[in-house]
């Protein structure tokens, strides 16, 4: 038998950095969940919980997709494979959904200038919207996938692509406003500093990955 082929250096840095995304992903959920206070009302503490649990699976989701060469995509084939994926999606935005509406029920008689005057507020609010559609889409893909053209699967990556970067901007929103917080209270700081540093990462990693996918194959497609 011959020896099998060497892994080229594109598939080596796609792998290393999927590892190091999901890594720094885990942490970052680690971390927000250390970062909620007693004091809290526990729905918002559910609204951080499952909102967070939402997001890490919908953004390893897309770095999976944009990685071919992880056992995801080696492991099953192709129907189940996509069934598998639109399933998944559906739970991370229903999560993401379910937690937003926490959040919102966390601040009664205050939605409106929770909404205006807090930079995670608004940008969750628009995260929300996007969410609910990409889970009609994910719904409808597992549903009639094969029925759906290509110019309505494409709006679904755009869409997609386009919740993944609000629900990780208000993650790192409300990271930046914790540090704020714990610098004015001196409390803190470095955890949440470092909660939103690997807040930030991963989402750049998956960026520089599906721009390596599309300059090496000249394809986003799996």
């Amino acid at each position: 038998m011959g020896q099998p082929a060497k892994p080229s250096f594109y598939v080596g840095c796609m792998n290393a950095m999927s590892t190091f995304s999901h890594v720094l992903m885990g942490a970052a959920a680690i971390l927000a969940f250390a970062l909620v206070e007693e004091p809290n009302p526990s729905v918002y503490n559910a609204h951080v919980y499952i909102t967070v649990i939402g997001v890490t699976l919908l953004c390893s989701q897309a770095i999976l997709s944009v990685n071919p060469h992880v056992g995801f995509e080696d492991n099953f084939m192709y129907p189940q494979k996509s069934k598998l994926y639109w399933i998944i999606q559906i739970i991370g935005c229903t999560l993401t959904l379910v937690g937003a509406w926490l959040g919102i029920a966390a601040m009664p008689g205050r939605i409106a200038p929770g909404l205006i005057y807090y930079p995670h507020g608004m940008v969750g609010f628009v995260a929300s919207i996007l969410t609910a559609i990409t889970l009609v889409g994910a719904i409808t893909n597992l549903l009639l996938e094969e029925k759906l053209k290509s110019s309505t699967k494409s709006l679904y990556v755009i869409v997609g692509t386009l919740t993944i970067i609000m629900t990780y901007v208000a993650m790192v929103l409300q990271f930046n406003r914790a540090a704020r917080n714990a610098v004015i209270y001196r409390s803190g700081t470095i955890a949440i500093t470092v909660g939103l540093v690997f807040a930030i990462l991963p989402f750049v990693a998956l960026v520089v990955m599906t721009g390596a996918r599309v300059i090496v194959t000249g394809s986003i497609k799996s």
